[in-house]
């Protein structure tokens, strides 16, 4: 299942990115991984299976860093399109989107303390 957050709807489901991946994370519960690519997806995937579990259009631009907080409940991306966004992993709702950059956000971190 593909969630598209603008229009609010479940999409087709994809077989993973049609472009290139940028960004890698497995969760520090260790259940799954989330990858982003320049298909302005984060998608999440099983550890166990391989299999992509869910996929969520985060970004407006390619999405080229990501981080999975401490208690595997959000993630963070940021991309060409200038945006940092903090997503709830759950049901994958944007927490909050940080507009006031003024070029592309090559790395994002959460502190090892969140």
């Amino acid at each position: 299942m593909i969630w598209d957050a603008e229009v609010q709807t479940e999409e087709e489901e994809a077989p993973g990115h049609v472009e290139a991946v940028n960004a890698i994370k497995i969760a520090p519960n260790g259940k799954f991984i989330i990858s982003g690519g320049a298909d302005r997806y984060l998608r999440v995937w099983d550890t166990v299976t391989g299999k992509q579990m869910r996929g969520f259009k985060a970004q407006d631009g390619e999405i080229l860093s990501l981080d999975i907080s401490n208690d595997s409940k959000t993630v963070i991306s940021g991309g060409n399109d200038c945006v940092i966004n903090v997503i709830e992993i759950a049901d994958f709702s944007l927490d909050q989107a940080l507009t006031d950059h003024s070029d592309c956000i090559n790395c994002v971190k959460y502190s090892d303390n969140c």
